[in-house]
């Protein structure tokens, strides 16, 4: 009896031990994460005219990465719809859902041997399209790089920290809404 308890007591002393070195299964991310990691506020800038056209609040659930606009902008980088008042729609989706009501980043999740968020998806809400996605944090420009591709066909984006949050679009926290067709 007492062999088998201090087995048990060992056991238990080496379990706490490794946890406590190499962490707990399941949560790589969250030291990278309070580094300054891809969690909050990004800007998104128009590709062509690289004026601002949204911003994104990325957040983690349940060990995953999600990404929704919260805040969108017209032409001339004028407010337009925020998340508590989104009227403009998603058109290359059935239904034509408000742009600020759906994930349109999805199931990232941080691979730690590759250093970055993998095995997502992100959904293009003009045409419907959906790509497989990768994300990477810059901590030196405190730059989020976004990939989406289609087989070896690919296009990174680079989304700066939002610094300026406009009423409408602050939020804490998010439930996982994902469409799929």
């Amino acid at each position: 009896m007492i062999k088998k308890t201090l087995a048990i007591i060992i056991a238990g002393t080496a379990c706490l031990f490794l946890l406590l070195r190499f962490g707990i299964p399941g949560t790589e991310g969250y030291a990278e994460e309070k580094k300054g990691g891809i969690s909050g506020f990004w800007n998104l800038t128009d590709l062509l005219s690289g004026k601002l056209s949204s911003i994104v609040f990325i957040y983690e659930h349940d060990g995953l990465f999600y990404g929704r606009m919260v805040a969108i902008y017209d032409d001339d980088e004028k407010l337009s719809d925020t998340i508590e008042n989104c009227s403009q729609k998603a058109k290359g989706i059935s239904g034509n859902p408000p742009l600020c009501s759906f994930d349109f980043i999805y199931g990232l999740r941080f691979d730690k041997s590759k250093g970055k968020y993998t095995n997502g998806t992100i959904l293009d809400p003009d045409s419907g399209g959906r790509y497989k996605c990768e994300a990477w944090y810059s901590p030196e420009k405190d730059e989020l790089n976004v990939s989406g591709k289609v087989a070896i066909f690919g296009m990174t984006m680079h989304w700066r920290r939002s610094t300026e949050i406009p009423e409408g679009a602050k939020i804490q926290k998010l439930t996982p809404r994902v469409i799929k067709d």
